[in-house]
C-alpha cells in the first residue's frame, strides 16, 4: 500500500478550485448584486452546494455543445474557464470585498460568514475527503464490475479531446449511447 503521492495532494487541493470556480462564476453572473448583501445572501455551504452543483451539471452538457459544434477541448480550454471563472467573481465580488475591507471594525466583524456552523462543515468535509482518500490510497482499479468501463470511456473522452463516436482502439463500436455526465466531470479533473 503506497503512501499519499504529490500528485494525489495536488489533485486533492486543486479539486475545489475546478469544481467550485465555474458554478461559482455562475452565480455571480445571475443573481442579482442586492443578494450579496449580508441581509441576503445564502450561508456559504448552500453557496458552495449550489457553485459545485452548478459546475458539475453544466459540464457534460457543455461537452455536449462542443461536440456537436465540432470543437475538442483539453488542459488549455479548462485552465482558460478556470480564469475567467476567477476574473469574473473578482469583477463581480470585488468592490463588495473592497467595501467590506475598508470598513472600520475588527478583522472578526469583518469575516461574519465564518461562523460555528461554517467551520464545522469546512472540517467534516476535510474529514470526508481525507477518509476517502486514505481509504482507497495505493489501489490502482476500480473493485467494480463497471469500473473497467468507467475507465474506457474518461480516457475516451480525454483522448478524444471530448465525446467521441469510434470507441477504438478498446471495442469496435461506433457510437456513444452511454450516459457520459460522471465520465465528463471526471475528465475535467483530469
Amino acid at each position: 500500500m503506497g503512501g499519499i503521492t504529490w500528485g494525489t495532494l495536488t489533485a486533492t487541493l486543486a479539486a475545489p478550485f475546478v469544481f467550485l470556480l465555474p458554478g461559482w462564476a455562475l452565480l455571480n453572473l445571475v443573481l442579482p448584486p442586492e443578494s450579496f448583501e449580508k441581509e441576503r445572501r445564502p450561508d456559504v455551504g448552500a453557496w458552495l452546494a449550489l457553485a459545485a452543483g452548478l459546475t458539475l451539471a453544466l459540464t457534460p452538457v457543455v461537452l455536449l455543445f462542443l461536440h456537436l459544434l465540432k470543437l475538442k477541448t483539453g488542459t488549455g480550454i479548462v485552465l482558460a474557464t478556470l480564469v475567467v471563472s476567477a476574473a469574473l467573481i473578482i469583477w463581480r465580488r470585488g468592490p463588495i470585498w473592497r467595501n467590506r475591507l475598508r470598513q472600520p471594525g475588527s478583522w472578526h466583524q469583518k469575516l461574519d460568514w465564518l461562523d460555528a456552523p461554517t467551520l464545522a462543515l469546512a472540517l467534516v468535509m476535510v474529514l470526508i475527503v481525507g477518509v476517502r482518500l486514505w481509504v482507497v490510497r495505493g489501489i490502482n482499479t476500480g473493485f467494480w464490475g463497471d469500473s473497467y468501463l468507467h475507465t474506457m470511456i474518461t480516457r475516451l473522452i480525454l483522448d478524444n479531446g471530448g465525446l467521441f463516436e469510434s470507441w477504438q482502439p478498446y471495442a469496435p463500436l461506433q457510437t456513444l449511447t452511454y450516459h457520459f455526465g460522471f465520465h465528463s466531470n471526471v475528465a475535467l479533473f483530469q
